[in-house]
């Protein structure tokens, strides 16, 4: 259900092992706080909004992409962040390998530029995998090449 939803608005999915919930939720309170009156769906409530989902005028929809279970990569991004990879939820993806590839997969169905975090390691490897795959990457960090 979610992936059709993200087929009718220009879709942001956060991915990422961790911070997925709290990034979705600076970005839905910032487009809120710049009136452009986003919808979202959020993994936990938004203290500020009381809510984890609302369903507004704007043309944006941010969403939090889940890879535990596989289903970000049945959503339509317009754009995406990957915050970070880490070895989880690896008892759906079969091996740390399975996790890399099906982020890989994720970053390779975006339709626009993918942001990524590249403190750790696996994002690092992450951008540059999606890099020679063609996809728009831009990075960010506290590295001096994010």
């Amino acid at each position: 259900m979610l992936g059709a939803i993200t087929r009718l608005r220009r879709t942001v999915a956060i991915a990422g092992t961790h911070g997925k919930t709290t990034t979705a939720s600076m970005l839905a309170l910032a487009l809120r706080g710049a009136e452009l009156r986003p919808s979202f769906v959020i993994g936990g409530d938004v203290n500020e909004i009381g809510t984890g989902a609302a369903w507004d005028d704007g043309d944006l929809f941010v969403v939090e992409a889940d890879e535990s279970d596989g289903s970000f990569l049945e959503l339509a991004p317009s754009l995406a962040v990957v915050t970070n990879v880490d070895p989880d939820h690896l008892e759906h993806h079969g091996s740390f390998e399975g996790l890399r590839a099906s982020f890989d997969r994720f970053a390779g169905g975006v339709g626009g530029p993918v942001v990524i975090g590249i403190d750790d390691v696996e994002g690092a490897a992450l951008a540059d995998r999606a890099r020679r795959a063609g996809v728009d990457v831009r990075t960010v960090g506290t590295a001096a090449d994010a």
